[in-house]
C-alpha cells in the first residue's frame, strides 16, 4: 500500500484478504470441487508463487530483527544456540503438523 500509494483503498485490501482467507478455508475444509479451467489454474499458480516470494522476503526482514533484539536484551553469548534451537523448534513443529495431517 505504501509503495503503490493506494492508502485510500485500505478497506478494499482488507476486504480482499478477509474474503480470500474465508473462501480458502471453506474450500479446504469442505473439499468443494472447483472446475476452473487452464487459465484460472495458471492465474492461481502465479498468485501462489508471488505469495511465496513475498513470504520469503518477509522472513528475510524478520531475520534482520534478531540482532537488534539480542542487542537490546543484552544477550552476548549463546546466540548461535538460540538460533539453532529456534530453527529446531520450527522444524519439529512442522514435522509434527505434517505427520498428523498426512495420517488423515
Amino acid at each position: 500500500i505504501g509503495k503503490s500509494r493506494t492508502a485510500n483503498d485500505v478497506i478494499l485490501y482488507e476486504n480482499a484478504v478477509i474474503l480470500g482467507g474465508t473462501l480458502g478455508n471453506i474450500f479446504a475444509l469442505f473439499h468443494l470441487p472447483l472446475h476452473l479451467g487452464l487459465w484460472l489454474v495458471i492465474l492461481f499458480g502465479l498468485s501462489a508463487g508471488i505469495f511465496v516470494g513475498c513470504l520469503a522476503v518477509a522472513l528475510a526482514e524478520i531475520l534482520n530483527t534478531f540482532p537488534i533484539m539480542f542487542r537490546r536484551l543484552g544477550v552476548k553469548e549463546g546466540l548461535s544456540f538460540i538460533m539453532l534451537f529456534m530453527a529446531l523448534g520450527k522444524m519439529a513443529g512442522a514435522l509434527y503438523f505434517y505427520a498428523n495431517h498426512m495420517a488423515k
